[in-house]
């Protein structure tokens, strides 16, 4: 199922995948309206809509409508500021 959207480069479908995963796998849970955001590409990736999923996933995440603190892995300077502020 994924094959097609890596090998199209479709990043921003992956972006979402891998962060919805990233915060199941580490216990954290995300808004409603991100789990539907992460339902609705799922559908539309298995019904082989891979460019409306890309638009979707886009979309949402250039809007805000899934948040950073969702995304996984935070940047070093994103760490450095979490370190300074903890200090």
């Amino acid at each position: 199922m994924f094959k097609p959207v890596v090998a199209l480069g479709h990043e921003s479908i992956l972006q979402i995948l891998d962060a919805a995963g990233t915060v199941r796998y580490q216990g954290r849970f995300m808004k409603a309206e991100e789990v539907a955001l992460f339902d609705g590409i799922i559908k539309l990736v298995n019904d082989r809509k891979f460019h409306e999923a890309e638009l979707d996933a886009k979309s949402a995440i250039e809007g805000g409508n899934f948040t950073r603190s969702y995304m996984p892995w935070p940047t070093e300077e994103e760490e450095a500021e979490e370190e300074a502020e903890e200090e």
